[in-house]
């Protein structure tokens, strides 16, 4: 291309050349030199106008006051005492249960020494009745034999039974190992179920980027193409008699080529703006974009790139029948052959290429994807399923064995049953040996029971004098916790408005005392990042009403120093003392700061947005030199960039009539 508009300057000189010599015009333009300096950012935040929080706070208890803390119009934190009641009952109380307490050890200790005593007198009776059961001994010791014979029968039956009862328990517990694979089989392939749709889900978006990426690809060729061909046919108002001098020799040999090469480009021309309308309205700077959308833009993309290929073989048709002449010389017409086969070569591997950077590929990665997926999924799913099956077998076993586990074990408790009847037996003529014995028992039995009367009247009374010293023990904790009730705390952070009472004044239960509020009529709440805006309490902010638009200035009253933990901000409230201003209403908040970092400043009037790109003109030399910027931040018809010098001269006015490289008066 370079080498095209060589020529042509070349050809137009020397024909400029052999007539009259022409003054190069002078135009009007006005620079701008870059400077370093800040630039003024702003920050906008939306809050509510309300009420302030106001209570009246008074005492939970009735009493005398003893003293108040804060006073009216005085600035309270949350959790400060505002004012306490005299706490001489509370001592009073105090000191009296600790007597009492005192008391009821000194009795409980003496108490405890009769019940000491008493214990002594029944362990000495139950030594003698004990001397005379031992003489019974003997004859207890063979009546037992008989009884150890029957227990060795219902030892050897409850053995079996503890046995059976093992083997249950095993095969309960190699069920429940079976049915816990078979859950984790289920959970597994559960897994496997939901992982591979979330790969599939990413790789469709991969699919769907590579998409884009071909469509983007696609438009450059074609967009370069066609100003190509464009440039030398001179057909479009943009290109029209740019190459002239061209128009007599392109096809000479064959005018009919000529005329299909035009019908194709308008054939071709027409896809291209079809399809380039199509990009941007559904495709450009778009998120999500659903799948039949890529699919009609990459459908409309290849229509557009075929017809481009057969207007480039009408083109290269047309140029292998042009003649050469001065105004097209054989280098000139073999450079666009050379040009016009690469363009043909690159084109054929966009529409055929299975690379995934362009449109033929991605129409069939799009369309084998769906029927793919569907594939996987339902294997997954049949897995999931059989898995399932898996645990409902597992289950429905364990449940048919322990069935099968109980009858057995029922069995046994039945065995076990029969020889504890036998013990039963056995004991009774036990029983009969010991009647005697008995006898003498029951005879310890009532002595020590009238002993035990005693002790128990004796256990009553310490636990009677251990109940008081809890229930006296409980008024001294009760009195000590209701001092807090003789307090007056700030439950929030604000300013104490009116004192109802003075120090000395009796008050009652829930008596009015102070009226508290936050602030004293209405504010907007907001959280910021003070870290860059460097706010103070009594700094002016302004206000803007989002329905009315009015305008407001007023004052932060309450600010946080230290950032909330869960959004990194600093809280504020501001002071909106107006008539205008009713609660409900919406503010925009304007809250600015200036960035500590310097940066080179241009004014906006040098900017040119093209292909959605900042360019700038930077004059050096007296040569315009056409240079692409990054932009930072902007505010009062000024931006800071990047990529641009500091002293550096831009073209501010007149820019529009300038050419890249162009050499300036």
């Amino acid at each position: 291309m370079k080498k095209i508009f060589t020529i042509l300057f070349l050809s137009i000189f020397a024909l400029t050349s052999c007539g009259t010599p022409e003054t190069m015009e002078k135009k009007f333009y006005k620079t701008y030199t870059a400077a370093e300096w800040s630039v003024i950012s702003h920050d906008t935040i939306l809050s509510t106008l309300e009420w302030t929080s106001t209570s009246d706070l008074a005492f939970k208890a009735p009493w005398r006051i003893k003293e108040i803390l804060k006073h009216e119009w005085d600035i309270v934190r949350s959790g400060e005492i505002l004012a306490t009641l005299s706490n001489e009952e509370a001592r009073i109380t105090l000191n009296w249960s600790n007597d009492i307490l005192k008391e009821i050890d000194r009795m409980w200790i003496d108490i405890s020494a009769i019940s000491n005593d008493t214990g002594k007198i029944k362990d000495a009776v139950n030594s003698l009745y004990d001397e005379r059961l031992r003489l019974l001994d003997d004859s207890y010791s063979k009546a037992k034999i008989s009884a150890q014979m029957a227990v060795k029968d219902l030892d050897l039956a409850k053995s079996d039974y503890a046995n059976i009862s093992l083997i249950s328990d095993r095969t309960l517990t190699t069920s429940d190992q079976k049915i816990k694979q078979a859950q984790n089989n289920y959970e597994m392939s559960k897994n496997n179920l939901n992982n591979s749709k979330a790969s599939l889900a990413t790789a469709k978006a991969n699919i769907l980027k590579n998409a884009v990426n071909s469509l983007t690809n696609a438009y450059i060729i074609a967009r370069n193409a066609r100003d190509y061909t464009d440039t030398i046919l001179s057909l479009t108002d943009a290109n029209k008699n740019k190459n002239i001098d061209y128009e007599m020799y392109l096809g000479a040999k064959n005018l009919q080529k000529k005329t299909n090469a035009i019908a194709s480009f308008w054939n071709f021309n027409s896809k291209y703006l079809a399809t380039y309308d199509l990009y941007s309205q559904k495709i450009a700077d778009k998120k999500d974009i659903p799948k039949e959308t890529i699919s009609e833009v990459l459908a409309s993309a290849n229509s557009t790139l075929t017809a481009l290929r057969n207007h480039l073989h009408d083109f290269k048709d047309m140029l292998d029948d042009s003649m050469a002449a001065a105004s097209l010389p054989d280098n000139s017409l073999s450079n666009m052959k050379i040009q016009v086969s690469t363009m043909l070569a690159d084109l054929e591997q966009v529409i055929l290429s299975p690379n995934w950077a362009w449109v033929q590929w991605s129409m069939e990665a799009i369309d084998s994807f769906e029927s793919d997926y569907a594939l996987k999924v339902r294997q997954l799913e049949d897995a999931m399923n059989m898995a399932a099956e898996d645990l409902n077998l597992a289950k429905t076993w364990k449940s048919i064995t322990g069935i099968d586990n109980s009858k057995n074990l029922s069995g046994l408790q039945t065995n076990i049953s029969i020889k504890e009847d036998s013990l039963k037996l056995a004991k009774i003529w036990e029983e009969e040996v010991l009647k005697n014995m008995n006898l003498l028992k029951q005879e310890k039995i009532s002595k020590i029971n009238e002993l035990n009367a005693k002790i128990s009247e004796i256990n009553s009374k310490i636990r009677e004098a251990w109940s008081k010293r809890a229930e006296v023990e409980m008024n001294t904790n009760l009195a000590a916790n209701s001092l807090e009730s003789w307090i007056i705390r700030a439950p929030f952070d604000g300013v104490v408005i009116k004192v109802t009472m003075d120090a000395g004044a009796v008050v009652w239960w829930w008596m009015p005392i102070i009226t508290y509020t936050s602030t004293d009529k209405k504010i907007l709440k907001l959280y910021a990042d003070n870290s860059k805006l460097n706010l103070k309490i009594w700094d002016a902010v302004k206000l803007i009403n989002e329905k009315t638009h009015a305008a407001f200035t007023w004052s932060i009253i309450n600010l946080s120093d230290t950032p909330d933990l869960k959004n990194k901000k600093n809280y504020m409230e501001i002071k909106l003392d107006s008539d205008k201003a009713q609660v409900g209403e919406r503010f925009i908040i304007n809250l600015g700061w200036k960035q500590d970092k310097k940066n080179i400043i241009i004014p906006l009037g040098a900017m040119i947005i093209k292909y959605w790109t900042p360019w700038v003109y930077v004059l050096k030399w007296n040569k315009a030199e056409f240079r692409i910027v990054k932009t930072l931040e902007s505010d009062n018809g000024f931006v800071s960039v990047e990529w641009i010098s500091e002293w550096e001269k831009l073209i501010t006015d007149g820019k529009d009539n300038i050419l890249d490289g162009e050499i300036l008066q």
